[in-house]
């Protein structure tokens, strides 16, 4: 009879409350097309990141099958030789076809091989971690136990579960979390982390989301406003006014003018400028918080981003090194 209330216990628990690890690896690659165009490419679990060309510094996303590797901008890079360090073959693209080579595969900057996502879970509540296997350091998604910003960086995995399952203790309805790397290079790797919830006698679900990025060099996590990644000037003023209205055409309950951007208007009383919100970075976007601009009933349109090409041209401090990386 023990027995049987003992396998029956296992499984409720199972059920109702689990944890899981999920390991990835990150490699870096430098080489050239042709011998005369050098290019880096950046590669997680050996199927999907970037690589771009050292004169434009635009990265351009791809994904791995087995022998091929295809870009967004419909290159091909057909595998012939492969060994642990090294990728050569074809590349093809708009009727040409050279032969490319690439080396020194190895972990970013010689000191991030892997991470691993730590995840935890009941009925009505997940939510994940994410651990850098050789530097000892953690991030929390966005945590309801305490704010993110709060929390040590350097935790056991051990750690990291407690504090989710305090989480899901301290939860009042419904969650669910997750968080995932969005860039990286040699110097940086980028995370992005979201959020649902529903308040405990809510109808509609609310979001959240929020970005992150791993100094390798110095080994801290910077959360970034979008002043730190371009510089406030007239022309990156109207690049982001066009492409905000271009992200509610057609949606006449969102019309805004550059005082309601960029703060300074007459009834302005949050003095809002969306200089001062959390931008996260992405292979080929930045991600920025509109969150107060739309306020609570437009929630669901908090996801508003500018690709990098339009960024590039007002990148600064780190978003710049990042462009700049090889």
């Amino acid at each position: 009879m023990k027995k049987i209330l003992y396998i029956i216990f296992l499984t409720l628990f199972t059920y109702n409350a689990y944890a899981e690890e999920s390991t990835h690896s990150l490699k870096s690659y430098t080489g050239s097309i042709d011998n005369k165009y050098n290019i880096s490419m950046f590669i997680e679990d050996n199927f999907t990141g970037y690589y771009k060309y050292h004169s434009t510094k635009l990265p351009i996303t791809i994904n791995r099958e087995k022998k091929k590797i295809t870009g967004s901008d419909k290159s091909e890079f057909i595998i012939k030789k492969e060994n642990k360090t090294s990728l050569s073959g074809k590349w093809k693209n708009n009727g040409k076809t050279y032969n490319f080579a690439l080396n020194d595969g190895k972990c970013l900057g010689g000191k991030v091989c892997s991470y691993t996502i730590i995840s935890y879970n009941t009925e009505n509540y997940s939510n994940q971690g994410i651990y850098f296997d050789d530097l000892g350091i953690c991030r929390i998604s966005l945590s309801v136990y305490d704010d993110t910003e709060k929390l040590p960086t350097n935790m056991s995995k051990e750690k990291i579960y407690s504090v989710l399952k305090e989480d899901a203790k301290k939860l009042d309805g419904e969650y669910s979390g997750s968080i995932r790397v969005s860039y990286f290079d040699n110097n940086f790797v980028c995370l992005y982390g979201g959020a649902s919830f529903y308040y405990e006698g809510t109808a509609h679900p609310s979001f959240d989301f929020g970005g992150s990025c791993l100094n390798i060099n110095n080994k801290t996590i910077v959360a970034y406003k979008l002043k730190d990644l371009i510089v406030d000037s007239p022309a990156s003023r109207k690049m982001i006014m066009k492409e905000i209205t271009a992200y509610f055409e057609g949606e006449e309950d969102y019309s805004f003018n550059e005082e309601d951007v960029f703060g300074g208007g007459e009834y302005d009383i949050y003095n809002y400028t969306i200089f001062e919100q959390y931008a996260y970075v992405t292979f080929d976007s930045i991600g920025i918080s509109i969150r107060y601009l739309l306020g609570e009933a437009g929630r669901s349109q908090d996801f508003f981003s500018i690709p990098v090409e339009k960024m590039k041209p007002f990148a600064t401090g780190d978003f710049k090194k990042m462009l700049e990386s090889k």
